[in-house]
């Protein structure tokens, strides 16, 4: 197992979140227009990134058994971007979506603690304490292209079990 399985699965259990137009499973370098917008409806392209990882035993019977758990900061990382319609009844309705959006995440980590995986791969998943939190940039206004663009980071901590 390792960083990279771990990867695959959350990207697997994340993928099909509604509101995530496409999931990558890191940074891509480049994102061409179609991963945002879908009939001018809010679209979002997310991509997953492991920002930390620290490993501890967790042994019974002394130094020659036991396992180490391995736990991993993950962060689902949404490029939220809203085209601006040319008539709207509120100026803030841009925020309807992304609301939704975050919603759905949350709801989609809480649904399987292991990731839909068996647990052998994904122990544990958004169910630490502090399991899910949730980091959102103010708002960008393209006045010229008449868009809303917001960045937010959704960290959840992930704890994969491995033999010592």
């Amino acid at each position: 197992m390792g960083r990279a399985t771990v990867r695959a699965a959350l990207q697997t259990f994340l993928t099909g979140t509604p509101g995530i137009t496409t999931l990558y499973k890191d940074a891509p370098w480049e994102m061409t227009g179609d991963n945002w917008q879908t009939n001018s409806l809010p679209g979002t392209p997310g991509f997953l990134h492991l920002d930390h990882s620290s490993e501890s035993r967790i042994a019974l019977g002394g130094e020659h058994g036991g396992l180490k758990q391995i736990d991993y900061t993950a962060s689902l990382v949404l490029l939220y971007q809203y085209v601006i319609p040319s008539t709207v009844a509120s100026k803030d309705v841009w925020v309807d979506g992304l609301d939704s959006l975050l919603d759905a995440v949350v709801t989609r980590i809480r649904s399987n603690r292991a990731a839909n995986t068996d647990g052998t791969i994904v122990f544990e998943a958004g169910n630490q304490d502090q399991g899910i939190q949730i980091s959102q940039d103010l708002p960008h206004w393209d006045h010229g292209g008449g868009k809303v663009r917001n960045w937010v980071r959704v960290e959840f901590k992930v704890t994969e079990i491995v033999p010592a």
